[in-house]
């Protein structure tokens, strides 16, 4: 998912995710849209531009299972080009 569209990862997630134990809703703060079981799991692609953390003012995937909390930086979000930065020969 590192590095994918916002969109590809929408519709991956629709694709795979079955609609009678998932449910898709906005989400309630910033933007994007957000998948979620009655077992309290998550998936959740949003941005929120407000918030001070480079990682947030872009689109990401939040995956949360059990308490743990994942964000993959997805297309054109600012942590992606400071990763590139760091690696060797950029």
């Amino acid at each position: 998912m590192w590095g994918h569209s916002p969109d590809d990862v929408r519709r991956l997630l629709d694709e795979q995710l079955d609609p009678e134990h998932w449910t898709r809703a906005p989400v309630k703060k910033g933007e994007g849209t957000r998948w979620y079981d009655k077992q309290g799991r998550s998936f959740t692609v949003e941005r929120q531009p407000r918030i001070g953390q480079e990682l947030h003012r872009g689109w990401y995937l939040k995956v949360a299972n059990d308490g743990r909390i994942l964000r993959v930086p997805l297309e054109g979000n600012p942590a992606l080009r400071r990763r590139d930065d760091d690696k060797p020969g950029c």
